[in-house]
């Protein structure tokens, strides 16, 4: 009876190792569960012949520089392309409406 339960106990305890186990093939993006959408906003862009940021999300990006997954691919003065898991994103500048005074 001693082994039995102490058998029991070391399979319970096995199957809670294993299920801990993460798979060494699995990439460095994917997330256990529902899959979660990141959205993107391009804040700001800055644009000069010598330099290039984009502020998307509240960060400084330059070209090559990756943010949650996607790779910043081209900044333009009006917008930004992303390569988001192969499928490439333009994300515009938007601007506030202004509004005039009369």
């Amino acid at each position: 009876m001693f082994k039995l339960i102490i058998t029991a106990l070391f399979a319970a305890l096995l199957s809670i190792s294993v299920q801990a186990l993460n798979d060494p093939t699995r990439p460095s993006y994917y997330q256990q569960g529902a899959a979660k959408k990141t959205t993107f906003k391009l804040n700001s862009v800055l644009w000069s012949k010598q330099r290039r940021v984009a502020i998307i999300n509240g960060k400084a990006l330059s070209e090559g520089d990756v943010i949650a997954g996607a790779k910043v691919v081209k900044i333009e003065k009006h917008q930004v392309r992303i390569n988001q898991n192969g499928v490439l994103v333009n994300l515009e500048l938007r601007r506030p409406p202004i509004k005039r005074e009369q």
